[in-house]
């Protein structure tokens, strides 16, 4: 029988050697499974799982973090001189989930902005992702985490947003100071601000983070995530952001033939309507004109 205090040598061993300073009740269980089986000692159950954890908490080697319950952080010398972002506790504590909107803008460089806010994905199993660090031989005998929503990590609010599993696509894997997330990557983070652009800072960072993307992004997974979505008003606003920045694409005359009327055919969806009008696009360019000339003004070559 391992005593506690080896089981725990264990464990700080293992998670010394991912550099792992932010862990979960759910990841402590899955690792202290697959040390039984690697060390061939008795596979823990759910009373050895809850008292290795309290073992942990008593003796200073894990402390809670604030506001967000079942998620630790390392408090041994290793873990003292590894970073702690907020946005990997939250990733611990949804390890499904994923950042979009203006904390994508952040993490593909779309804003020069420190915003105080971070904006989370909230993802089922059925997104067919598995925690980082676990393979899928991991969960054969656990149920994938579950969401938890903290409101608030290290000072900085969490908006939520609930994926749809038809509208879960385009997330990749990126790292925040050396801790890995999951985040939508460049096209989707750009289809995404326009079906919620109020998520995304404001209109003159969502007009800066179109302009610094425009020739960075592949236009043909634009318009593949686009027509996945199938969005008549979405293909109208990307259709004319796209051309008014010099971009062209064999499916937009289609697009545009098939735009809707009416009141909601607005750039800015969640703006106010207004008289300035995109005939080709049937649509209300309800910015500001100097916004208007800034995302028709042509970039110097070099």
């Amino acid at each position: 029988m391992r005593t506690k205090k080896a089981i725990s040598k264990l464990l700080l061993e293992y998670f010394a050697s991912e550099r792992r300073v932010i862990v979960s009740k759910w990841r402590i269980e899955v690792v202290y499974q697959n040390l039984a089986i690697k060390y061939d000692f008795v596979l823990p159950d759910a009373s050895n799982q809850a008292s290795l954890l309290r073992s942990l908490i008593s003796n200073g080697i894990i402390s809670s973090i604030d506001g967000v319950s079942s998620v630790y952080k390392i408090s041994v010398p290793f873990a003292s001189i590894l970073p702690l972002p907020a946005e990997g506790i939250l990733q611990e504590a949804n390890p499904l989930g994923f950042f979009g909107f203006e904390s994508a803008f952040v993490y593909h460089g779309l804003t020069d902005k420190i915003p105080s806010n971070m904006y989370f994905y909230l993802a089922g199993k059925e997104s067919g992702r598995l925690p980082h660090g676990t393979k899928p031989d991991d969960w054969s005998d656990f149920s994938l985490p579950g969401n938890r929503r903290p409101r608030k990590i290290k000072n900085r609010a969490v908006i939520y947003t609930n994926s749809k599993p038809e509208w879960d696509f385009g997330v990749s894997v990126g790292y925040v100071e050396g801790v890995p997330i999951f985040v939508t990557d460049l096209e989707k983070t750009i289809v995404d601000s326009f079906r919620r652009p109020e998520k995304c800072g404001g209109i003159s960072s969502l007009v800066e983070a179109w302009i610094r993307a425009i020739d960075l992004v592949n236009l043909e997974t634009i318009v593949e995530y686009v027509n996945r979505i199938g969005q008549s008003l979405l293909k109208q606003r990307v259709g004319y952001i796209f051309e008014a920045r010099g971009k062209s694409h064999r499916v937009f005359d289609h697009w545009a033939e098939t735009s809707i009327r009416g009141s909601s055919a607005r750039l800015i969806a969640s703006g106010e309507f207004s008289s300035q009008y995109s005939e080709r696009w049937n649509l209300s360019l309800n910015i500001p004109e100097s916004m208007l000339n800034r995302l028709s003004e042509k970039e110097p070559k070099s």
